[in-house]
């Protein structure tokens, strides 16, 4: 068991890594793909039970598990920039949809 914790620890840390290569490319597809499945692995990963491994064991998956943490709170800080960006696309949008259709208006009008 301690060593399917840690195999899955060490792949979400490689994955968060991913992940943050990707947002700091603007690599958004990529991003909304990957965050999809990352999230998924997470709650499998709080669904594990570490309380009947040995004490050593214990100890050295619970600081890989901070590690992950303060790994996953440095990924979720793009997520509010993502989300400004796609906040400020769709405003352009509407204004170009509205000058569109302000234009159609004069013109058939």
């Amino acid at each position: 068991m301690c060593n399917e914790v840690v195999v899955q620890v060490d792949q979400m840390l490689e994955r968060q890594q991913q992940l943050l290569s990707l947002a700091e490319q603007q690599a958004w597809d990529a991003f909304s793909e990957g965050i999809e499945h990352y999230r998924q692995q997470m709650i499998l990963l709080m669904e594990m039970d570490i309380h009947p491994l040995e004490e050593t064991r214990r100890r050295e998956v619970t600081a890989r598990l901070a590690h992950l943490l303060t790994e996953n709170a440095r990924l979720m800080q793009h997520i509010p920039v993502r989300l400004a960006a796609l906040r400020s696309e769709i405003s352009a949008l509407q204004k170009t949809r509205h000058s569109a259709r302000a234009y159609n208006e004069i013109s058939l009008g």
